[in-house]
């Protein structure tokens, strides 16, 4: 229950490996900041949306918001089996004050 964040839509039909939590945040790159000044380290990750890159704009058909959202929103949380009960707690207490 975090305003500011939210998961992607997980289908019935698919499964995630959670190689990283993806969470859409709204100004990912201050938020990511923040995090980074409390030692909680994340990805911006390499979502771009394909539209918006001169090569290929002139295969754009249409306008795709999902793409762009992903491209402007997604941040990625770092998973390990390195990371502990008490890690977790750190970080939504963290995510608790932002």
């Amino acid at each position: 229950n975090f305003p500011n964040i939210e998961p992607p839509e997980i289908l019935d039909n698919c499964k995630n490996i959670f190689s990283g939590l993806p969470l859409f945040v709204k100004d990912k790159f201050i938020f990511r900041k923040k995090l980074l000044s409390k030692g909680i380290d994340t990805s911006t990750g390499f979502v771009q949306n394909c539209a918006e890159i001169n090569e290929f704009k002139i295969y754009a058909k249409d306008n795709y918001p999902n793409a762009s959202r992903a491209e402007k929103e997604l941040l990625y949380f770092i998973t390990s089996d390195t990371i502990k009960k008490h890690d977790i707690e750190y970080i939504t207490s963290v995510l608790n004050k932002l």
